[in-house]
């Protein structure tokens, strides 16, 4: 999933919330929350923008590549999600 795919999934959950098809939300925002794209893309943002070399509340500033793909893999999701 790249960044304009995870963009086209942002607009599909947007399209059945104005539909009032709260199960395909409930669907799509699950499949797009454990997506790679989505977690690499977040990380991105964050090591590209203004604060980069700032420490967030982890006390980290990712420089390497290395740094930044553990970071992506850090951030699934750990335990059961509820229906």
């Amino acid at each position: 999933m790249t960044e304009a795919e995870v963009r086209k999934m942002q607009s599909k959950i947007i399209v059945a919330y104005r539909a009032g098809d709260m199960k395909k939300v409930t669907k799509l925002q699950k499949t797009l929350v454990h997506s790679f794209a989505a977690r690499a893309n977040a990380v991105r943002k964050v090591t590209t923008n203004a604060g980069a070399k700032t420490p967030g509340v982890d006390g980290k500033i990712l420089t390497t590549n290395t740094e930044k793909m553990e970071t992506i893999e850090s951030l699934k999701l750990k335990g059961s999600i509820k229906d």
